[in-house]
């Protein structure tokens, strides 16, 4: 039996939104820096991030093809995300890029399972959980390509960045502004600074499997083009 529709009276999705807000408002500041770089090189490189366990753990793990490091996600009836603290004036630096690619999708029998194989967030955390504003970036097998869709709450939205199967050893390459993204989404102008990105598999909504790979997310930097 299926577990939960897209919008679940008490969703986990809400819950990390909320999580990460607390953690963050009660850390350092870190100095705004031009350009975060996450290339997942280094065994050790996850030892910077910060877990939150929803509804069951999802592995997250440096892996390898060849000397190439990515991470690597796998969902089994699970959601957890990591997340790591960052400072980006989107204002000056708006872009983020990321290459990705989707293993196994969750068997949603329809779209409106919150369930998605690879998730990014970029997150806009203020005083509060409702101050508090999330963007969060997609792979979904069914759902049209740059759909905008609002999230368990109204202060997430989701944009649909890719869409359909992703062929056998695959990566697909994605770069969005995310000013002007939140001001697609959110119908205002957003936050000076992000705060915090975050990653994501789940599958307990399907209470099935989903599993991907992340590699080279970069967040914070301008690029000089008249489509940017």
């Amino acid at each position: 039996m299926m577990k939960r529709p897209f919008l679940y009276p008490i969703a986990p999705l809400p819950l990390l939104a909320l999580l990460i807000c607390a953690a963050l408002a009660y850390s350092t500041i870190p100095p705004l820096e031009p350009l975060e770089w996450f290339a997942f090189s280094q065994e050790d490189e996850l030892e910077d991030w910060s877990e939150k366990v929803l509804n069951g753990k999802v592995a997250y793990w440096i892996d390898y093809i060849g000397n190439n490091g990515f991470l690597h996600s796998r969902s089994i009836k699970a959601c957890s995300a990591i997340y790591r603290k960052v400072t980006i004036d989107i204002d000056e630096l708006p872009m983020v890029s990321w290459k990705w690619s989707v293993v196994q999708f969750p068997d949603k029998p329809a779209p409106e399972f919150d369930d998605y194989p690879a998730r990014l967030y970029v997150c806009f955390p203020g005083i509060s959980f409702s101050r508090s504003k999330f963007l969060e970036y997609v792979w979904d097998r069914n759902q049209e390509k740059e759909s905008v869709l609002t999230g368990a709450a109204e202060n997430i939205k989701i944009i649909v960045v890719r869409s359909g199967d992703c062929e056998e050893g695959l990566w697909c390459i994605e770069e969005r502004n995310i000013h002007d993204d939140y001001v697609m989404a959110f119908g205002a102008e957003p936050p000076k600074r992000v705060r915090a990105i975050a990653i994501m598999s789940d599958a307990d909504g399907t209470e099935s499997s989903a599993e991907a790979l992340f590699d080279d997310i970069k967040v914070g930097y301008y690029v000089f083009s008249q489509n940017k």
